[in-house]
């Protein structure tokens, strides 16, 4: 039984007892159940993303406020309490970088690990200094509850996060032939409502009644388009339109005030080359079947392997082509002779960046319709981007699109209507710089911009910390990850001599 196949089990069979002011699952299974999936205290939208499912939880409408005290509109300030990291911390960050930065010791790190890991009294000094660097700098903690003093560090800075119970789950792995036991799967669930759970009350306390998600929970899923659409007609379903007559108007602007979409989201990916015919269907199929349109777009990170793999692919069906009619199994997502990615990175970037401006056009005239009446919103964005003239991008286009407004000062004011519907995201332990530019710059009630937040035990986020090491080289591009130990070698010469130099 496949991890998406448990926890669509677990969304049909669930009930829940509707809360006063939180919107929970709905669930049309006949089935009774003991235990609710989503409970009021848990969070209520849940966003399913190509191998994530991501929830933002929903707010009281007398919850508090996270803005400063002396703000007469009640938005924060532009410049959030923001304290330096420790030295260790800087340090940290400087050894993990300087790794990243030897392409041969990223590209062999998990048969590295996998062999030091299989040696008895080594396997323990791998494990301390693995904790101690990597560990530390891209995971919040071995539990939910270890990771929120760095929800509420985040939050204190207004950023958001993206909680998620970091295991790795790939049954499709080459020589994997043993499927994950069913208790695997369970334990997975459990700790995956823990988070909710745990997330639901974090964001309870800080939450802001405009309708902005500041807390976010994934859930990592393999190979999961289909089930993220299914999951979007049944629980992005948008309501009617309103009656227009006297008696109803009341009850129509109440039930709007309570109404938080899209709650499921679908990955899309820049890097991929029918993604933007693939999500002109996905808005098609939204529209057609009456239910909000949740977009995560992110460039991707496999780039090279989606090569390799298309390679292998095509050598195979020629050799199965040749020799038998049946043909074989192919790991690649792509059948054509070319490979599923583009080929130069300007074009994934072209690719990228005109979906943002296509969705934050389609989220303006949204706004206009929702304005007018329409059951709304029916689609929100969140933009997963390292790279500078994206971040900056998707500020300025939302100015464009009059749903953000300069200031005298050199912010932006992102609107209450925008707060709902975007998003901007990176890596937690990744381009620091990037998130609190992007803080600086914009002005909210609550987090604009959050940090995707894995937590687990070592043993369970050691396949994560691998793959994360690799991506590094994807997803900030060249130089990436020497530019980030340039600037923490900075931060340490300003913190001991009082300089910026940095080697």
């Amino acid at each position: 039984m496949s991890l998406a196949r448990a926890a669509k089990f677990v969304l049909r069979t669930s009930a829940h007892q509707p809360s006063p002011w939180a919107r929970t699952l709905a669930t049309s299974s006949r089935a009774p159940s003991k235990t609710p999936f989503l409970t009021s205290r848990r969070v209520a939208g849940i966003t399913l993303v190509s191998g994530a499912l991501v929830g933002a939880a929903l707010l009281a409408p007398h919850s508090v406020l996270y803005a400063d005290a002396d703000e007469p509109d009640g938005r924060a300030r532009r410049n959030a309490q923001r304290t330096d990291p420790p030295l260790s911390a800087l340090i940290r960050t400087y050894v993990v970088y300087s790794l990243c930065s030897i392409p041969a010791l990223v590209d062999y790190s998990p048969t590295i690990l996998s062999t030091l890991l299989a040696i008895p009294g080594v396997k323990q000094i791998t494990e301390t200094i693995v904790r101690y660097t990597f560990f530390n700098q891209f995971v919040g903690g071995d539990s939910a509850e270890e990771a929120l003093p760095v929800l509420e560090q985040l939050r204190a800075q207004n950023k958001g996060a993206i909680l998620v119970y970091s295991v790795e789950v790939d049954e499709q792995t080459p020589g994997n032939t043993k499927p994950m036991p069913l208790s695997a799967h369970k334990q997975i669930v459990d700790e995956t409502l823990h988070c909710i759970d745990v997330a639901a009350d974090f964001e309870e306390k800080h939450a802001s009644p405009n309708g902005s998600k500041g807390t976010w929970v994934a859930i990592k899923l393999p190979a999961i388009d289909a089930f993220t659409v299914d999951m979007m007609r049944e629980y992005n379903k948008l309501p009617s339109p309103p009656k227009r007559s006297w008696f109803s108007s009341r009850k129509s602007e109440e039930a709007a005030a309570v109404s938080i979409q899209p709650l499921i989201y679908n990955t899309f990916q820049g890097y991929l080359r029918r993604t933007p015919e693939y999500l002109a269907q996905s808005i098609a199929d939204a529209r057609a079947g009456g239910y909000a349109l949740g977009v995560k777009l992110v460039r991707g990170a496999y780039h090279p392997h989606e090569i390799e793999v298309h390679k292998a692919a095509t050598a195979s069906r020629l050799e199965a082509t040749a020799e038998s009619p049946s043909g074989t199994h192919e790991l690649s997502i792509s059948p054509d002779n070319m490979p599923p990615v583009w080929l130069r990175k300007d074009d994934t970037d072209s690719c990228y960046n005109s979906s943002v401006q296509m969705l934050i056009r389609l989220i303006r005239e949204d706004v206009d319709r929702c304005t007018k009446g329409a059951p709304g919103p029916t689609i929100g964005a969140l933009f997963g981007t390292h790279n500078w003239d994206s971040a900056n991008l998707i500020v300025d286009e939302l100015v464009k699109q009059g749903l953000a407004t300069p200031d005298p000062s050199g912010g932006v004011w992102i609107s209450d209507a925008a707060m709902q519907r975007v998003a901007v995201s990176q890596l937690y332990g990744m381009s620091d710089a990037l998130t609190d530019h992007m803080v600086d710059r914009t002005r909210c009630a609550s987090p604009f911009v959050l940090k995707y937040l894995p937590y687990g035990s070592l043993a369970e986020v050691m396949p994560y910390l691998s793959r994360r090491a690799i991506e590094n080289k994807s997803v900030l591009g060249d130089g990436g990850a020497a530019s980030e130990r340039k600037r923490a070698a900075s931060a340490i010469m300003a913190r001991l001599f009082g300089s910026s130099e940095s080697p």
